[in-house]
C-alpha cells in the first residue's frame, strides 16, 4: 500500500472532513458565543440608555411640576388679602427631616367658613433642616407652635378670586426652586 495510512487516502479525505466540520461547528460556536455577547452588550447598553432616560424625565418632571406648581400658586397668592384666622393643628409627623410642620387652620371669608392646609408656597422644597435656626423656616415653624399652644390668632393669606386657595405665608423663596433645579441639573447631566 505504499506508505498510506491504516485507511488509504479515502480515510484520511474523510478524517479531514470530520476535522474541516468540526472547525466549522467551532466558528460557528465562537460566532454564536460572539453575537450572543453582543446582543448581551447591546441589552446593557439600551437598559442603561432607558435608566439614564427614566432618570432624567423623573428628576426633569418632578422639577418641573414642582417649580410649575409653585410659582404658579405663588403668582395666584400676590394677589391675596390677609385676614386673622386660627390654628386647629400644628403636628410634626412628617419625621425629624420637617422644618415646616403640617397645619390646620380655620378662617373665615365673606362669610364661608373655610379649612386651609397650607402653609408655605415652597411646601415640599421646605423639609430639610440645613437652614440655620434663625432663618425662615425655623422662624415660622417657631411662630406657628408659639400661635398653636397660646391659641392666638394668625394671619391667613386668601386668593380673593378663589377663597380655597389659601397660605400661612406667601413669599417666594429661593430654597424653594433650589432643589427641583438641582434636580434638573442632575437629570440633564444623567444623558
Amino acid at each position: 500500500r505504499g506508505g498510506k495510512g491504516v485507511c488509504g487516502d479515502g480515510g484520511e479525505r474523510v478524517i479531514k472532513q470530520i476535522a474541516f466540520t468540526a472547525s466549522l461547528a467551532g466558528a460557528r460556536i465562537k460566532s454564536m458565543k460572539m453575537r450572543r455577547e453582543r446582543v448581551k452588550a447591546l441589552v446593557d447598553i439600551i437598559i442603561l440608555t432607558l435608566s439614564a432616560v427614566g432618570i432624567f424625565y423623573g428628576c426633569v418632571w418632578y422639577s418641573g411640576a414642582t417649580v410649575a406648581s409653585d410659582t404658579l400658586f405663588w403668582l395666584r397668592m400676590r394677589q391675596a388679602v390677609s385676614i386673622p384666622g386660627q390654628l386647629l393643628t400644628v403636628t410634626d409627623d412628617s419625621g425629624a427631616e420637617a422644618v415646616i410642620p403640617a397645619v390646620t387652620y380655620r378662617y373665615e371669608f365673606k362669610g364661608q367658613t373655610l379649612i386651609g392646609s397650607r402653609a408655605v408656597v415652597h411646601q415640599d422644597a421646605v423639609n430639610v433642616q440645613d437652614f440655620p435656626r434663625s432663618e425662615f423656616p425655623w422662624a415660622l415653624r417657631q411662630r406657628l407652635q408659639n400661635a398653636y399652644e397660646r391659641k392666638t390668632e394668625v394671619t391667613i393669606y386668601v386668593n380673593p378670586d378663589s377663597p380655597t386657595m389659601s397660605t400661612l405665608d406667601r413669599s417666594f423663596h429661593w430654597y424653594g426652586v433650589s432643589g427641583p433645579l438641582l434636580m434638573f441639573v442632575f437629570g440633564v447631566a444623567m444623558v
